[in-house]
């Protein structure tokens, strides 16, 4: 994030809150310790974009690093927020 920020680009770091579906996929150690609606994640940013360089944590096969749109990203949260 600091990076991102001391090189020019406007980026802010999210904090997600709630994971909307039954994450099927998801690494089973994480299931066993909550379910995936108590789940706190946090990403950044950039533009219309969120990039998550630590995504495989939950979903082990997923892109590296994985970028989705943010009005995708906010469909599977319940809450995100800002983290100044």
């Amino acid at each position: 994030m600091d990076d991102l920020l001391l090189g020019g680009f406007d980026a802010r770091m999210l904090r997600c809150e709630g994971l909307k579906t039954e994450a099927a996929s998801a690494d089973e150690r994480w299931l066993a310790l909550c379910a995936p609606s108590l789940w706190t994640h946090f990403i950044v940013q950039l533009g219309g974009d969120v990039i998550d360089l630590t995504r495989r944590q939950f979903f082990p096969y997923s892109a590296f690093p994985y970028v989705q749109s943010f009005a995708t990203c906010k469909t599977e949260w319940m809450n995100i927020s800002t983290v100044d």
